[in-house]
C-alpha cells in the first residue's frame, strides 16, 4: 500500500482519506509558531515613536531609531529589549521579545537591530508609563532605510 502525503490529507491507493497528519496540525494552525500579524496591524498607520504615547491602547506601526537593545537573561521570562527613541532622550517605545518567542527569530534580536532604523507592528501597551510593543514574530520588524539626522 502506497500512502502519499500533501498538506493535510493522505492519499492512499489514490483515495483520499480526510485524515489529519501530525500532533501538531491537530492542536491547531498555530501549535508552535508564532502569532501572526492581524490583517488590522498589517494595514495600520505607520507613526513616529514620538508619537507612539498618544497610542496606547491601539494597533499601529511605530518607526524610529533603536538607542539600546538588551537581552536579560536574569529577569523572569529573560526578555529582549528594543529601545526606540532619540540618543539624548529617554527611551520613547520599547520593544519587548519574551524568551518562549526568541526561537522564532533567526538571528539575535539584541545584535540584528541595534543602531538600525526599524518600524515595529503590534498593540501600543503602557508599562508603568511607557509604550511598549510585543513582538511575537520577525515579520512584526522591518529595517528601514537610516534617517539622517
Amino acid at each position: 500500500m502506497q500512502i502519499i502525503t500533501t498538506g493535510r490529507v493522505a492519499v492512499v491507493a489514490g483515495l483520499a482519506a480526510g485524515l489529519l497528519l501530525s500532533a501538531a496540525a491537530q492542536a491547531g494552525p498555530q501549535a508552535g509558531r508564532p502569532a501572526q500579524p492581524s490583517l488590522q496591524t498589517l494595514t495600520a498607520p505607520r507613526i513616529s515613536v514620538a508619537d507612539a504615547a498618544k497610542h496606547i491602547g491601539e494597533s499601529m506601526w511605530v518607526c524610529g531609531d533603536v538607542i539600546g537593545t538588551r537581552y536579560d537573561t536574569d529577569a523572569i521570562g529573560r526578555p529582549t529589549f528594543i529601545q526606540l527613541g532619540h540618543p539624548s532622550t529617554p527611551p520613547l517605545l520599547t520593544i519587548v521579545i519574551w524568551q518562549k518567542d526568541r526561537g522564532f527569530f533567526p538571528w539575535p534580536p539584541e545584535a540584528k537591530y541595534r543602531t538600525r532604523n526599524v518600524c515595529v507592528s503590534g498593540k501600543i501597551l503602557s508599562n508603568r508609563g511607557q509604550p511598549q510593543i510585543i513582538a511575537t514574530s520577525p515579520t512584526q520588524i522591518e529595517e528601514q532605510p537610516k534617517t539622517k539626522p
